[in-house]
């Protein structure tokens, strides 16, 4: 992968999404020098991840996804 130093990233989750489908590309884009910032509709700290069928690690947030967000920064 390219050098991604400046940029910034939003990956977005919520409960029960596939553990390694965000944590493999995280990793992948911040050894590439990309800030990544988890991104969830929900309240809270964490989201809870699932390996297959068994609960994965929490996730801690960096922010809240707010329809306010969307609003300012949509194109619609």
């Amino acid at each position: 992968m390219r050098n991604l130093d400046g940029f910034r990233v939003a990956a977005l989750a919520t409960d029960g999404f596939e553990e390694s489908e965000l944590l493999e590309p995280m990793k992948a884009l911040t050894d590439s020098g990309a800030r990544v910032f988890v991104i969830s509709p929900k309240k809270g700290k964490s989201r809870q991840p699932f390996m297959t069928a068994t609960k994965g690690q929490r996730l801690k947030l960096t922010v809240r996804l707010t329809t306010q967000m969307l609003k300012t920064t949509m194109p619609c």
